[in-house]
């Protein structure tokens, strides 16, 4: 809340990462499932109560190379099906989301 004044006051952006695990229901991911529904509802209550001065949004990136998911797409076959699965053709990269 420290920030809501400056930000409504001078206008701006408020980007927060959500993951696709919300919407696609993956096995093994229940809880970063939860945690970033909550961050998706956040979004749309801060949205709501920042309008029109300020744009809230969430991204929610796939798969991307990182530490975390090194031993799935170290598999060059989960590598080659995971990247097939997305419009870029390709497993993301920090860059990818960083851009945004």
């Amino acid at each position: 809340r420290s920030v809501e004044a400056p930000l409504k006051k001078n206008g701006g952006s408020v980007v927060l990462f959500s993951s696709v695990a919300v919407q696609q229901g993956f096995t093994n991911h229940a809880i970063i499932s939860s945690a970033k529904g909550a961050i998706e509802g956040m979004t749309r209550a801060l949205a709501a109560e920042f309008a029109p001065s300020v744009r809230v949004n969430a991204i929610a990136p796939s798969i991307s190379h990182s530490a975390m998911a090194a031993p799935m797409l170290g598999k060059e076959s989960m590598r080659n099906t995971l990247a097939k699965s997305h419009p870029l053709g390709r497993v993301g990269e920090a860059d990818d989301s960083a851009a945004l």
